[in-house]
């Protein structure tokens, strides 16, 4: 089979991406080797035990076209920990470092039950705002930015809010934008705008439009025009997404 690598294009290479999306790695079938297509090839070659360099050669299409050893990976979530974890270590600094590979550590737990904000999965993230309210409710309020907060203070390695660089207990997504604007670490993203990974992101509830961000998370790689992401209360528990840096509000450089 041909050798394929970042940046090529054609018929074997949207055979590359079928086969990949067959394996649970899904990636658009547009016949364009970019840096999603790549992504998926080093998250197969890491479960797989091939050499992760990107480089579809012939250990890499074994895998994918025989059969007996290209079923999808039994654990996807462990296989994205080790491919974000990956990610986060090129970030600068200890302390973002850090909060990152806390944060990378929760993918994958969920609320319980769904819609509740709460759960033993989450119980870690969330107990800052009982801590702060002094308070227990039935109902746990949106905890995206709490989950960011959570970690922060995990990364800088201090039980204080007080001795995090917000200099408090952030719960809201608003918190860390009037902050951040008032520090100078606020940046509007734009198509074009280049972000740091362990940047936090700020966009509007769901995507929408509307000026004012009701949701927040970590950027983790900057994909030219979009962002690999991993965020805290989306489809109940903590995931990672790829955006359109169209959709984002603004950046945060919350370490500086």
């Amino acid at each position: 089979m041909r050798r394929l690598r970042r940046g090529s294009r054609g018929l074997a290479v949207r055979k590359l991406q079928e086969q990949l999306t067959l394996r649970g790695h899904h990636t658009a079938a547009d016949g364009v080797f970019g840096r999603l297509t790549d992504r998926s090839v080093r998250q197969l070659q890491a479960a797989s035990g091939v050499r992760v360099d990107g480089v579809v050669g012939d250990r890499t299409w074994d895998v994918l076209l025989v059969e007996s050893r290209g079923a999808p990976p039994g654990n996807q979530i462990e296989l994205d920990k080790i491919f974000l974890s990956g990610l986060a270590k090129r970030a600068a600094g200890a302390v973002v470092r850090d909060t990152l590979l806390y944060a990378i550590d929760f993918l994958g737990a969920r609320e319980e039950p769904p819609g509740s904000n709460q759960g033993p999965d989450i119980d870690e993230l969330v107990a800052g705002y009982w801590a702060h309210h002094g308070v227990t409710l039935a109902r746990s309020p949106p905890w995206c930015a709490i989950f960011v907060s959570s970690c922060i203070r995990k990364g800088v390695q201090e039980d204080a809010w007080t001795k995090t660089p917000m200099g408090g207990w952030f719960g809201a997504v608003s918190q860390y934008e009037r902050w951040a604007k008032g520090k100078g670490l606020w940046t509007r993203i734009q198509a074009s705008t280049s972000v740091v990974p362990g940047a936090l992101f700020t966009m509007a509830r769901n995507g929408g439009t509307n000026a004012h961000a009701g949701h927040m998370g970590f950027l983790i790689r900057d994909d030219g025009p979009h962002v690999v992401t991993l965020e805290g209360n989306i489809n109940d528990g903590v995931g990672s997404r790829t955006r359109r840096k169209a959709t984002l509000t603004g950046a945060i450089d919350w370490w500086k």
